[in-house]
Protein backbone atom coordinates (compact mmCIF):
# COMPACT_ATOMS: atom_id res chain seq x y z
CA UNK A 1 0.00 0.00 0.00
CA UNK A 2 1.42 3.38 -0.96
CA UNK A 3 1.78 5.79 1.99
CA UNK A 4 3.59 8.58 0.19
CA UNK A 5 6.67 10.45 1.35
CA UNK A 6 7.40 11.41 4.92
CA UNK A 7 9.95 12.59 7.44
CA UNK A 8 11.26 9.00 7.78
CA UNK A 9 13.24 9.51 4.54
CA UNK A 10 15.35 12.63 4.21
CA UNK A 11 15.10 12.37 0.40
CA UNK A 12 11.29 12.29 0.68
CA UNK A 13 10.95 9.26 -1.62
CA UNK A 14 7.53 7.58 -1.89
CA UNK A 15 7.14 4.68 0.56
CA UNK A 16 4.97 1.61 0.85
CA UNK A 17 3.59 -0.54 3.68
CA UNK A 18 3.41 -4.33 3.43
CA UNK A 19 -0.04 -5.35 4.58
CA UNK A 20 0.76 -9.07 4.56
CA UNK A 21 3.49 -8.92 7.21
CA UNK A 22 3.29 -7.73 10.81
CA UNK A 23 6.51 -7.20 12.74
CA UNK A 24 6.11 -6.97 16.51
CA UNK A 25 8.91 -5.27 18.43
CA UNK A 26 9.42 -4.78 22.13
CA UNK A 27 9.89 -1.12 23.03
CA UNK A 28 13.44 -1.67 24.38
CA UNK A 29 14.42 -3.16 21.00
CA UNK A 30 13.58 0.07 19.13
CA UNK A 31 16.69 2.19 18.81
CA UNK A 32 15.06 5.33 17.47
CA UNK A 33 11.88 6.68 15.95
CA UNK A 34 12.29 7.95 12.40
CA UNK A 35 8.86 9.49 12.01
CA UNK A 36 5.19 8.72 12.42
CA UNK A 37 2.49 8.42 9.80
CA UNK A 38 -0.14 11.12 9.65
CA UNK A 39 -3.26 10.00 11.58
CA UNK A 40 -5.36 9.67 8.41
CA UNK A 41 -2.70 7.60 6.65
CA UNK A 42 -2.28 5.39 9.71
CA UNK A 43 -6.05 4.81 9.87
CA UNK A 44 -6.10 3.90 6.15
CA UNK A 45 -3.29 1.36 6.67
CA UNK A 46 -5.11 -0.21 9.63
CA UNK A 47 -8.37 -0.41 7.63
CA UNK A 48 -6.60 -1.96 4.62
CA UNK A 49 -4.91 -4.54 6.85
CA UNK A 50 -8.18 -5.37 8.59
CA UNK A 51 -9.80 -5.98 5.21
CA UNK A 52 -7.21 -8.73 4.53
CA UNK A 53 -7.94 -10.64 7.74
CA UNK A 54 -10.20 -13.69 7.50
CA UNK A 55 -13.65 -13.27 9.01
Amino acid sequence: MDVGAGDWDRERRPSEVRLDRLVVLREPDVRREGAALAPGTYAAVIAARAALLPT
